[in-house]
């Protein structure tokens, strides 16, 4: 899990930020996504690679987890887990030995999810440092 904390300007809040966020998954990682907002104000923006069951199986898919949750001061503590990691690492294992092949798409299904929370970040540092909405989550490949 990758934790980092932001300070957002005053203009900015912890709700646009994560719909950059969803708007960044949706429309340059090609991810089904939803967010969630829970009672204590925190936002939880989930998303899943629009992919068939073929591709889940071949370890190509990818999932992520993000929460943010409010600090003092306009802070942001951006949690970014892992998604996928233990379902990859299983299936790479075990194709070493059984089916190689799929040891070679599971590899590149860990480094595509792998890359995510490096281009979520982007997209978050694009979006404080004033690009509107539209412009961090394209500029942030």
């Amino acid at each position: 899990m990758t934790n980092r904390i932001y300070t957002l300007p005053e203009n900015k809040n912890i709700q646009e930020l994560s719909h950059v966020i969803e708007a960044y998954l949706i429309n340059s990682e090609s991810m089904n996504c939803q967010v969630l907002k829970s009672e204590m104000g925190e936002y939880i923006v989930q998303g899943r690679a629009q992919n068939g069951k073929v591709t889940q199986w071949f370890g190509l898919d990818k999932a992520i987890t993000v929460r943010l949750i409010p600090g003092q001061n306009n802070a942001v503590i951006v949690e970014i887990g892992k998604g996928e990691w233990l379902k990859k690492g299983l299936a790479m294992a075990t194709s070493m030995f059984v089916l190689w092949p799929l040891a070679v798409t599971s590899g590149v299904g860990m480094f595509k999810q792998g890359k995510l929370p490096q281009k979520i970040d982007r997209a978050i540092q694009m979006y404080i440092a004033g690009y509107s909405p539209m412009m961090a989550y394209g500029m942030a490949m």
